[in-house]
């Protein structure tokens, strides 16, 4: 297995795909060695990883790494990994796959991937519709302008698996692209190869699965448009709601205005009156106290011998000094120039 598969870089990629011969023989064959890698992502509503991160995080990343070794002497050697709880579907699919197939995997350097890649396909096509099956679950469950909002972070948690199943589809693809291409070019440059049936074959067989992998990837990107239909569907509904109750808030300010107004109305039509009767009151109070003044001045003078008859004419002035303030010095002075 070449070294380069366990660096950094062929570790963490989406996919890839390499092909080497080595220690060419006289019939111009020598061994012939493959490595490629699928990453597959699974979207799903119950998972312990969910109950562990959070329930956003409803998602599991299953690694496959295939190396294959072939040698003139037909025999051959298959290393699959696959990291993750799906590896025990792989294994079984291509154990039964294996089944019945007459060593054809030995025949050609290509005999172990037309197993394999059936297995990859099939788990990149139920990735794909996992993740259909949430999306469909929003598709039903929109919210409505009187129910509660929507749940934006979760569909936007959403929306970011769909994009990576978007790429992980379309880079296993190219994968199968390239090795088409390998094989071609690996029949064009060897004189020796399988019978034209069985090569014909092999070509077919990868050229279906490749065919589904496109059609896997159509799907992944129309459930990314419609998620994201859904998304600005949710905020469509979210502005209705505010705008609703903005309308609401509205009408009930134009309520408490006509309110303000009537009571305004009201104050303008009786508050002055209220005014003016008091105001009358309290001048009548003053008149009678100033009649009271007057009778006492009245009083007096009688008990010192004048005739009061003749500020008869000075009841104006008196009542006008009977006031609050005709206690003052200056108004005594003019009460007695007066009686004077």
């Amino acid at each position: 297995m070449p070294f380069s598969t366990w660096q950094h870089q062929y570790r963490k990629a989406t996919g890839f795909f390499s092909a080497h011969e080595h220690t060419e023989q006289a019939n111009g064959t020598g061994d012939y060695t493959t490595a490629f890698r699928f990453l597959v992502k699974h979207v799903t509503k119950d998972q312990p990883k969910a109950a562990a991160l959070g329930v956003t995080a409803n998602y599991t990343w299953t690694e496959i790494g295939i190396w294959t070794q072939w040698r003139p002497s037909h025999s051959s050697v298959l290393l699959c990994t696959v990291d993750n709880s799906d590896k025990a579907r792989v294994w079984s699919g291509i154990r039964k796959n294996l089944e019945g197939s007459q060593s054809v995997h030995a025949s050609s350097p290509f005999g172990w991937h037309t197993f394999v890649i059936p297995q990859i396909t099939e788990a990149l096509d139920r990735s794909v519709w996992d993740c259909r099956d949430v999306v469909r679950h929003k598709e039903h469950n929109r919210p409505s302008v009187n129910t509660s909002g929507p749940e934006y972070i979760s569909m936007h948690e959403l929306a970011r698996h769909t994009v990576h199943i978007a790429e992980n589809v379309e880079m296993s693809s190219k994968v199968l692209e390239a090795l088409q291409q390998e094989v071609v070019e690996y029949y064009l440059t060897t004189s020796t190869s399988p019978e034209p049936l069985k090569r014909t074959n092999l070509l077919r067989t990868l050229r279906c699965q490749h065919t589904l992998l496109q059609c896997a990837h159509g799907r992944a990107c129309a459930l990314t448009a419609r998620l994201q239909n859904e998304i600005n569907l949710a905020f469509h509904i979210g502005t209705e709601r505010d705008s609703a109750i903005a309308r609401q808030m509205a009408h009930s300010v134009r309520q408490d205005s006509t309110a303000m107004k009537t009571i305004s109305v009201l104050g303008l039509v009786y508050l002055p009156g209220t005014f003016v009767s008091v105001g009358h009151i309290r001048d009548e109070l003053l008149r009678l106290c100033a009649r009271s003044f007057l009778d006492e001045v009245s009083q007096t003078l009688d008990l010192l011998g004048y005739d009061d008859s003749a500020y008869a004419s000075h009841d104006t002035d008196l009542v006008h000094l009977a006031s609050p303030v005709f206690t003052r010095t200056a108004d005594r002075t003019q009460l007695i120039e007066m009686l004077d």
